[in-house]
């Protein structure tokens, strides 16, 4: 990711951080920068399964919950969509 970029970290809605995390966590900051690189950029070769797939390897081995990590896959595989497109 080049220096300079910049994220929103975890788009988390304030309803879900109890099940999830606040967007400033820092154990899921760099799974969501990288996220949100892909997700902006569309490197050649991905796609947004992949993307969401490396999001949460990225919060597992950055010791997120294993619950906390699947609600925030499921959340950008469910919705997500919108921000893949534009």
């Amino acid at each position: 990711i080049p220096a300079g970029f910049k994220s929103d970290g975890a788009s988390v809605p304030r309803f879900f951080w109890r099940w999830v995390f606040p967007p400033g966590a820092s154990r899921a900051l760099s799974a969501a920068i990288a996220h949100d690189y892909v997700y902006r950029t569309h490197p050649e070769g991905w796609t947004k399964p992949l993307a969401d797939k490396m999001f949460y390897d990225m919060l597992r081995e950055n010791k997120v919950p294993f619950l906390n990590a699947k609600r925030a896959y499921w959340g950008v595989r469910l919705f997500g969509g919108s921000s893949w497109k534009k």
